[in-house]
């Protein structure tokens, strides 16, 4: 078994810390809830296995990236940019997106959709493609790839 360094801390029933490798953020279940107005429904089991899926994914796509970044001595990613988004750090902002965005997109593509209006497997993939396209745009962004395209909110 490969270790990936993530640990999990509950803070809650319905918000899990993820313990991230030490350079990219933790991440809660309680702000993916938030960010995609999610109610109690899904289990944070459940939850939490899509967000460490979607993070050990955005990890292995930012690997070399990263290796670059510590090399020049940044020893996590708030220190690599000081533009800021609101309190936050733009490269945190586009961390979030790209690993919550890749979660949501394998929620949406998933059978599990309990509380919500059922979709077929078509309506379920598009909603899939379009989360993972916003999830490839913030990891172009993490790249600094400018990518041109219409993004749809």
């Amino acid at each position: 078994m490969v270790d990936h360094g993530f640990g999990i801390e509950a803070e809650a029933p319905n918000n899990v810390i993820i313990k991230n490798d030490g350079f990219y953020p933790d991440l809660s279940t309680g702000e993916f809830r938030e960010w995609f107005a999610l109610n109690a429904s899904m289990s944070s089991a459940l939850l939490l296995d899509f967000i460490t899926l979607a993070i050990i994914q955005v990890n292995r796509q930012l690997q070399k990236v990263k290796d670059q970044w510590k090399k020049q001595g940044f020893k996590v990613l708030s220190e690599v940019s000081a533009s800021q988004v609101g309190e936050q750090s733009e490269l945190i902002t586009l961390y979030k997106s790209a690993v919550f965005f890749a979660a949501y997109a394998s929620i949406e593509s998933s059978e599990y959709r309990q509380g919500r209006s059922p979709l077929n497997a078509d309506e379920r993939m598009d909603n899939a493609s379009v989360y993972l396209q916003k999830s490839h745009f913030a990891i172009a962004g993490l790249h600094k790839k400018p990518r041109i395209e219409a993004l749809m909110i």
